[in-house]
């Protein structure tokens, strides 16, 4: 899951996906902000298939809780 996160963020963000760990967040990569944000958003529905609520939206911040939430869908 992590390596499809990396290659996502790499696509949006034009980073290099050895930079994006989870340790990742909103805070620490300059490149994240809220038009990028929602790029992202686009992106990973497409990737794993899946709908994001609001909610989820706003909690999405860092690439941990990307990823807690992308196990909650599964």
């Amino acid at each position: 899951m992590l390596e499809k996160i990396q290659s996502a963020f790499s696509e949006v963000f034009g980073v290099d996906s050895s930079i994006v760990t989870t340790e990742t967040t909103i805070n620490n990569l300059k490149e994240w902000d809220s038009l990028k944000h929602l790029q992202m958003i686009m992106k990973l529905e497409s990737n794993f298939g899946v709908k994001f609520e609001m909610g989820e939206i706003a909690q999405m911040d860092s690439v941990q809780k990307i990823i807690e939430v992308l196990d909650s869908k599964s």
